[in-house]
């Protein structure tokens, strides 16, 4: 399988497991079983942190839009994308900084 040289590779599942393994395919149910478990464990202790779960847990028990409601597969959804944010603005933040560090100029600028 060559997609960079061979404009007609297929891929499909098949053809994952066959490269990647079966258990690379499977990651989103171990991310839903954890999210599910920590749900269910604040809801039943009913302990409040402040945070992204304690928002997910309002979320699900509050009052519910008739088009799109927060449950189920929709949660999990919202937690991706929650985590994949995160994880784009503390690189960008991380890297500005780091040529904050290097260029005494700009540090210069911005403190102006």
């Amino acid at each position: 399988m060559d997609s960079f040289n061979d404009a007609n590779t297929k891929f499909t599942k098949t053809e994952l497991v066959k490269v990647i393994g079966l258990s690379k395919l499977f990651h989103a149910q171990f991310m839903q079983k954890i999210l599910w478990n920590t749900i269910e464990s604040r809801e039943e202790s009913k302990f409040k942190r402040g945070d992204f779960i304690n928002t997910i847990i309002q979320l699900k028990n509050g009052e519910q839009n008739p088009i799109y409601k927060f449950e189920n597969e929709n949660l999990l959804s919202q937690s991706g994308t929650f985590f994949s944010g995160l994880e784009s603005s503390s690189t960008i933040t991380s890297f500005t900084l780091m040529e904050l560090a290097r260029n005494r100029k700009y540090q210069e600028v911005i403190s102006q």
